[in-house]
Parts: structure tokens; sequence; C-alpha cells
């Protein structure tokens, strides 16, 4: 059924509607990953009307959620230019999407948006070296290059937060810029997620979560076109 879904993205039959119902649902359960405040109605609320009302959580909460809708636009233009995966990419991506976010203990500490955490010192090597292997891949490993791709960035964990939903973005914008269907990882399999996670960084095998991406990206597509959450 994946093969599918590529063949289905790569007739360019997704349409606008489903687009836009895929970027609300990614933020949603991105976000929602990592921050359970997250609810479904504030993130339809910020993308259809601009706001919400009668949110009681975190004014963090609904920040990260419109940094996310802007996000699709920053990097409408790199997606057209298909402008190749780089360190000064990574940085730009998790400027946008956590400006406002880090929490204070984090900013005290001297942590900012954009810049590597304090003390990986090792960080930008290991992130040139990743961003070269996945840029010469050819188009016949797209799927495994963006599994590994994400994998090696959430075991090098370059910034003080935010380093999942920096890893899920960039994984879609290299699938996209290789015509490759993007992917929700939903957070009800989240544990799932984070098995597939640890098992790369006590085996380095990739296999598990390559069949893991292939089973979300078939429920992404058949929830935005049923339009069923």
């Amino acid at each position: 059924m994946y093969e599918d879904v590529v063949a289905f993205w790569q007739a360019n039959q997704v349409s606008e509607l489903e687009l836009k119902e895929f970027c609300m649902l990614f933020a949603y359960h991105c976000n929602a990953i990592g921050n359970p405040q997250t609810t479904l109605e504030a993130t339809k609320g910020i993308y259809e009307h601009g706001g919400v009302s009668n949110f009681t959580g975190d004014l963090h909460t609904l920040i990260e959620i419109e940094n996310q809708k802007y996000m699709a636009v920053y990097l409408k233009d790199k997606v057209e230019s298909r402008e190749p995966l780089s360190v000064e990419l990574v940085r730009a991506v998790h400027k946008k999407l956590m400006d406002r976010c880090y929490d204070s203990e984090i900013y005290t500490k001297g942590e900012r948006a954009g810049e590597f955490k304090k003390g990986g010192c090792a960080v930008r090597v290991e992130l040139e070296d990743v961003c070269s292997t996945v840029n010469q891949t050819s188009q016949d490993g797209i799927l495994r290059a963006a599994a590994y791709f994400h994998l090696n960035f959430e075991e090098i964990r370059p910034f003080a937060d935010g380093n999942g939903r920096v890893g899920e973005i960039l994984m879609n914008y290299y699938l996209i810029t290789h015509n490759y269907p993007p992917t929700i990882i939903f957070v009800e399999d989240k544990d799932r997620y984070f098995a597939e996670l640890h098992k790369f960084d006590e085996t380095s095998n990739i296999e598990g979560f390559i069949q893991f991406l292939k089973e979300q990206t078939v429920k992404t597509w058949k929830l935005c076109a049923e339009g069923k959450f």
C-alpha cells in the first residue's frame, strides 16, 4: 500500500484541500508528541481562523502551533528550488520553529533558538556528515535516506530543545524535495516511534523504522483523504 501512496503523490493527484489537512494534522501530532497540552481544537483554530478561544494551557503551546503554521510558508520557496539539506538550513528551521519557545530555565543557561546546544562541540561536523550522505543518495533510496537522516538527527540532538519537531520537519522536507509523500508520526503511535529510535541507538538497525514510516505514511494520506480527524 505504501507504493500506492507514492504513486498517487508522484502523479500529482493530492488535492490542495488534502495538503491543507496534512499541514494542520502534522502540526498537531508533531507538537503533541513533545507537548501534551497541544490540542487538535487549538491547532484547527490557529490554522483555520488565526486564533483560539477558551484555551487554558500555556501560551507557549499556541506559539509552537503558530510557528508550525508559518514554517510551511518559510519552506515553500526552498521546496520549489529543491535546496539540499545543510547545517545552515537545519539552524534556520530551528530558529524559526523555536522562536519564543525556549522556557526560562533553558534560556537562562544561554541556549538560543538556531544555536547548537552548549557543549555540543562535535554537532556541526556530525550534521555535515549526515547531510552530505543523504544528499548523495540516488532517487531509488529516498525513503531509506529520509529514515537515516531522522534517526541520526535524533541521536545527535543538536539543540537544547525542539529536536523532535525539527527532525520531523526536515525529514518531510527531504521527502517532498525528492517527490516522495511526507508523513505524520501520530501521537498515539509514539511508543512505537520511541522504540524504533531506541533500537537504532542500540543496534544501528534502520529497517524497523523504515517499515514504521511506510505504515505512518499510509495512515497519513488515508486520513487526509477522508478528513476524519
